[in-house]
């Protein structure tokens, strides 16, 4: 693998830390593939279906509770401002978490019966932990990559996999239900936060408020801008799962969940990586010069495109053929899911690790345009085929398809009018 990363990115720094990242991401996501055969004849499909839009509405908030300040962590040159900008996201990460505990108390009934959920309502409470947990690790993994510590960040997923996993497989052993999925998640969040705070890579010491409102100002884009971009975008991701979930049983539901995990597991070895890689890489050399941007994206691009290809077409191929063998004959229909979203994958595959790249060049506000006409797209292609799971479906797949390819060539004429304006780049 190391030789063939070499010959697609060259040798460098940013192939040695995308190394890094791969194995320990080739070991967790062996570990999560591992654990979904065995998960799929522990849990029922209802099991699955219900933890699935459980974890949609506690990820749609926890992904933006810092408002998105910890992708700001990575950018100043000063190690005193990354430290006031870890305080700044902790400091709201606690506020929109007492924000979340208020909304789902007053309006869980409304959230419930509009997703056709309402057996989650017993579990509502657990929403609360499960946000600010994962609120703290991303401030946290934002912290690893700052430093570098690709090493640690390595660590820490493999941390992660393991410990969500094995309380997940053991509770499900001995009492399968809800439950058990919901703490194998839990036990995936708190440890990873644990292990990386115990490095205090931040301080506390020099933090004054005077500053700390001046990087307000001077980082307002992200919660401005970023926070309704990343929201909107996962909303999109999560639409499917809600959609299911409003029109048909959780069994659908968990169908579906397990085809997207298994589709994803495999392209996320790579894209992953290169993303966290990638927005460091990125970061610098717009801090260098704001035109040698061009460069590292297209030949991401590139390489992306000829690894994801080739992968995601062998498990659309075979994936009809083999899901019922791998997971067991009450989730055989995923194989199906799985060929038919294999369009929206490999467009996504392409994106998502350099959709970064508004935030750093300063230009959130088309991403955020981008995502919102995405959202109303894929809703309505959704809606009009909602009288069959699998007319759904290939509007999922398409639509979404047809949004990365424009999000993509959106991004590269951004880029390329960046690089055109300031030729002495070169």
């Amino acid at each position: 693998m190391r030789e063939l990363l070499n010959k697609i990115f060259g040798q460098s720094e940013f192939v040695q830390n995308v190394l890094k990242l791969f194995s320990s991401t080739v070991v967790a996501n062996a570990i999560r593939a591992g654990a979904l055969v065995i998960i799929t004849r522990l849990y029922t499909g209802s099991d699955i279906g219900e933890f699935q839009t459980f974890f949609s509405i506690s990820l749609l908030i926890g992904i933006v509770a810092s408002l998105k300040y910890e992708l700001a962590i990575v950018l100043p040159k000063e190690d005193a401002d990354a430290d006031h900008l870890v305080v700044l996201s902790f400091l709201t990460l606690l506020l929109v978490t007492a924000l979340s505990t208020l909304g789902i108390f007053f309006f869980q009934d409304d959230l419930l019966h509009l997703l056709n959920a309402i057996a989650l309502k017993q579990y509502s409470f657990l929403l609360i932990p499960a946000i600010f947990l994962l609120g703290m690790l991303q401030i946290c993994r934002f912290l690893l990559i700052r430093y570098k510590r690709f090493n640690d960040l390595a660590l820490n997923k493999l941390y992660q996999s393991a410990l969500h996993q094995g309380v997940t497989l053991s509770w499900g052993a001995v009492a399968p239900s809800f439950v058990g999925l919901f703490y194998g998640y839990i036990a995936g969040l708190c440890v990873p936060v644990w292990l990386v705070l115990r490095h205090r890579l931040f301080s506390v010491k020099y933090v004054r408020w005077s500053r700390m409102k001046e990087l307000m100002g001077q980082y307002k884009k992200f919660p401005l801008i970023n926070t309704g971009s990343v929201f909107l975008n996962n909303f999109s991701l999560e639409l499917p799962v809600f959609m299911f979930a409003a029109y048909y049983d959780p069994t659908v539901v968990g169908i579906y969940a397990i085809a997207n995990q298994a589709m994803v597991m495999p392209v996320n070895l790579i894209g992953t990586s290169v993303q966290q890689v990638y927005f460091q890489a990125a970061s610098e050399a717009y801090n260098d010069h704001p035109g040698k941007i061009l460069p590292v994206y297209l030949t991401t691009l590139k390489r992306l495109f000829l690894l994801g290809g080739g992968l995601i077409g062998l498990i659309a191929l075979f994936a009809p053929f083999l899901a019922g063998k791998i997971f067991g004959e009450a989730f055989a229909a995923s194989g199906l899911y799985m060929a038919i979203i294999s369009p929206a994958i490999f467009f996504r595959f392409l994106s998502s690790p350099i959709g970064a790249t508004y935030s750093v060049i300063n230009r959130q506000e088309v991403q955020i345009i981008l995502i919102g006409a995405s959202v109303i797209f894929r809703f309505g292609a959704m809606y009009l085929f909602r009288e069959n799971v699998f007319h759904m479906l290939w509007a999922l797949s398409i639509s979404t398809a047809l949004f990365y390819a424009v999000y993509n060539f959106w991004l590269y004429r951004l880029l390329k009018k960046l690089a055109a304006d300031m030729p002495d780049s070169a």
